[in-house]
């Protein structure tokens, strides 16, 4: 069974807007997929927000996404990657350093989150993951995560909600050190936490005194994020904290709209565009940008790079979901004809997009392909949108070409406040 181009391994999870799967992709690499459970707007909203989110993070204790998509159904997902882990209270029971050293991630990965304006507002024991083998914290599941300053949405898991996320009051950080807070008692005590701080003896003072403010009513009381950390710090030496860090990682690359290129792609309908520009200076990044806005507006959108390991027009045949034609030169423009008139009926009902990265790789057969489409499709309800390199070839081709630039100073300047948010 697929969805899409991954291979369903076996089901991992079920919540009440998503299912979970564990996936291979076509190189046979291990990932899962988060994806809406029915045709429901407001769970393909929670799916494509969670996603959006975390599109904007990268950072070794958040777990990473990789692709946005809809299914054949029209339910959007996404996939990310698997975590070799259990839930925390699976790995942890009372107070030691490998204990200390792992709240410690998961305090660095809510500060990141903080950096980009956000709280986790859903946090238990299991959205807190531990790969023991690689000593790994890595924290899951954003699809209720709260713009800090907002009331929360509806969601969460009672028992680990605050005090003031219950009343509808706007959460930030304070929120997410008391949902810690809650974690932390169960970890060092075994049981629920019923409103009751009875730690066993022990537990040092300093750490009992501490999980008390973070399940503090007022929220005023609780802990800093920083303050958590250095009362944590002071039962680790630095080789304790050292041997178990993991190697630090740069944050992933923001991105910033070059005025008039993104809103004429989007814009764009009828007549074929080349975004053309020299290796590393965006291309891809602009692509994958417009994919997601393209379905988030709920077009049928056809995806394709060469990078892959198909070729255009087995890629294309399995889009229009058609058994596949002869390749033989001589009936290659019937090949083309039929490909380009079951897209254009799909157009009549809604809007069709394809998008092709890395054209310049392309063989001169598939580049015969893009030429016939390109010009067939001509003020049609389908747009096409390429991207290369220059060359001899592209040109040839004899579409309207939006080329690059590089960015101004402040725009790279805007890029790296961005990218490492404070």
């Amino acid at each position: 069974m697929y969805i899409k181009k991954y291979r369903i391994i076996k089901k991992i999870d079920e919540a009440n807007y998503a299912q979970i799967f564990e996936v291979v992709d076509v190189h046979r690499k291990v990932a899962v997929i988060k994806i809406a459970r029915a045709q429901d707007p407001s769970q393909g909203k929670l799916i494509t927000r969670e996603y959006t989110i975390l599109n904007q993070i990268a950072h070794p204790n958040i777990v990473q996404v990789f692709d946005y998509d809809l299914d054949d159904y029209g339910k959007p997902f996404f996939t990310l990657e698997h975590i070799d882990g259990k839930a925390i209270n699976e790995h942890f029971r009372g107070f030691s350093k490998e204990l200390l050293v792992a709240l410690l991630q998961v305090i660095d990965a809510l500060n990141v989150l903080r950096s980009k304006g956000f709280a986790h507002s859903d946090l238990k024991p299991e959205h807190i993951l531990f790969d023991a083998k690689r000593n790994r914290v890595v924290l899951i599941d954003f699809a209720f995560a709260v713009t800090c300053g907002k009331a929360a949405q509806t969601g969460g898991t009672v028992g680990y909600l605050s005090p003031e996320t219950m009343t509808g009051s706007p959460v930030d950080q304070k929120n997410d050190i008391y949902a810690l807070g809650v974690i932390l008692f169960e970890l060092l005590s075994g049981k629920k936490y019923t409103g009751n701080l009875s730690l066993s003896p022990s537990t040092p003072e300093d750490i009992t005194r501490i999980v008390g403010r973070m399940l503090a009513t007022d929220p005023m009381i609780r802990p800093t994020l920083s303050e958590l950390s250095d009362i944590l710090k002071r039962h680790l030496s630095s080789l304790d904290i050292d041997s178990c860090s993991l190697k630090p990682s740069l944050p992933k690359l923001g991105f910033i709209e070059i005025p008039g290129i993104t809103e004429k792609i989007q814009k764009t309908k009828g007549v074929p565009l080349i975004v053309c520009g020299d290796r590393g200076i965006g291309k891809t990044r602009i692509l994958n940008e417009s994919k997601c806005r393209f379905l988030y507006r709920n077009c049928s959108l056809f995806y394709f790079s060469s990078k892959e390991g198909s070729n255009l027009l087995k890629a294309l045949q399995s889009f229009l979901k058609k058994t596949k034609c002869t390749t033989k030169p001589a009936n290659r423009f019937q090949i083309f004809d039929e490909v380009t008139q079951r897209l254009l009926s799909i157009s009549s009902k809604k809007h069709v997009v394809i998008i092709i990265d890395d054209v310049h790789t392309l063989s001169s057969y598939e580049l015969e392909l893009i030429r016939y489409l390109g010009y067939s499709i001509r003020n049609s309800n389908i747009t096409l949108i390429l991207a290369a390199i220059p060359h001899d070839n592209i040109t040839a081709l004899g579409f309207e070409t939006l080329n690059l630039r590089p960015l101004t100073y402040n725009e790279t300047k805007r890029l790296m406040n961005i990218t490492f948010a404070e």
